[in-house]
């Protein structure tokens, strides 16, 4: 197949849509600036570098210890008392802590999350690019590969590329697991464990 003859947007749209799903694999974390519990104070904005989206929060550590999270119901029982937070509830950007913290504490809360570059933005952070460059290319020749009716068009190596790239996905989010399974929060800072 002859994919050098796709046009230029149709090639940037097939490497914005691998990167999207790349993304939905969880490797593209980035660790939130930790945040200073409020006495009283239940909910807290997340804090990520410009051009990115919140897909999922991986962990979220107040002073260390790692948060849970419960169903709604539970949560919402739990919210309505005081004390220190043990569990998290994302909605958005904002992450709710209950019980609600009693006591103020500087930089307590830290959360690390799962990101995707926004639709707008035409950049992306240079580890993640040079990390995943080749799987980033691989999807895009499989989104070029599997187009309906174009010159380019290749059913047959369209499915010999999306077995390896499933097959590398699944290392890229055991790799990502790993890499959050490894990691504790210190004092704001990750460190390997």
């Amino acid at each position: 197949a002859q994919i050098e003859m796709a046009p230029e947007a149709v090639v940037v749209s097939a490497v914005r849509a691998s990167i999207a799903a790349l993304c939905n694999c969880d490797v593209y974390q980035v660790d939130c600036d930790a945040v200073s519990e409020r006495a009283g104070q239940q909910q807290y904005e997340l804090s990520v570098p410009d051009g990115v989206i919140i897909l999922k929060v991986l962990g979220v550590y107040r002073t260390g210890r790692k948060l849970l999270t419960i169903p709604r119901i539970e949560f919402e029982e739990a919210a309505q008392k005081a004390g220190q937070p043990e569990y998290f509830m994302r909605s958005g950007s904002i992450v709710r802590l209950a019980p609600v913290p009693r006591e103020a504490a500087r930089s307590s809360v830290q959360c690390r999350v799962a990101v995707a570059p926004s639709r707008t933005t035409t950049e992306i952070d240079d580890d993640f690019a040079n990390t995943y460059f080749d799987l980033i290319v691989r999807g895009a020749v499989v989104a070029l590969l599997e187009m309906p009716m174009k010159s380019w068009t290749s059913p047959t190596q369209a499915s010999l590329y999306r077995s390896q790239l499933e097959s590398e996905y699944s290392t890229a989010r055991a790799r990502a697991k790993g890499l959050l399974d490894g990691m504790r929060i210190v004092s704001g800072m990750s460190a390997p464990r």
